[in-house]
């Protein structure tokens, strides 16, 4: 169920991107709220104690300012770039396993390693 959420937020995060609306906006934020609530339970004690206290700031911060109740629920939507973000770095990285470029530049760094420092005097 958590990894169809996150890829159903992510999704809907990209297509905000390319069509911005108050539609897709409230189906984020609907969905960023909906995989704090369920991650919550299964994540370390700390975090969820961090996690805490990051929520009742917030919460605080809503009712100092006076917002309405729909900016509540929005709120969640604002840092799905960060969950895309960490979700899309592992589609970055598939040119460089793909090249096998890790396995190039790591006999490149043997091959300094195997010269010594008079490989830097010259």
């Amino acid at each position: 169920m958590k990894p169809l959420l996150f890829i159903v937020a992510v999704a809907a995060y990209l297509w905000s991107a390319f069509d911005p609306g108050p539609l897709v906006g409230w189906i984020i934020s609907i969905l960023s709220l909906l995989i704090v609530l369920t991650v919550f339970a299964s994540v370390p004690r700390f975090v969820q104690g961090l996690g805490a206290v990051f929520l009742v700031i917030g919460l605080l911060l809503l009712v100092s300012s006076g917002a309405s109740w729909t900016r509540y629920i929005t709120g969640f939507g604002n840092m799905l770039n960060i969950l895309s973000l960490f979700a899309l770095i592992p589609l970055i990285a598939l040119p460089i396993e793909l090249g096998n470029y890790a396995q190039r530049i790591q006999r490149m760094i043997q091959l300094v390693r195997s010269s010594g420092p008079a490989f830097f005097i010259r």
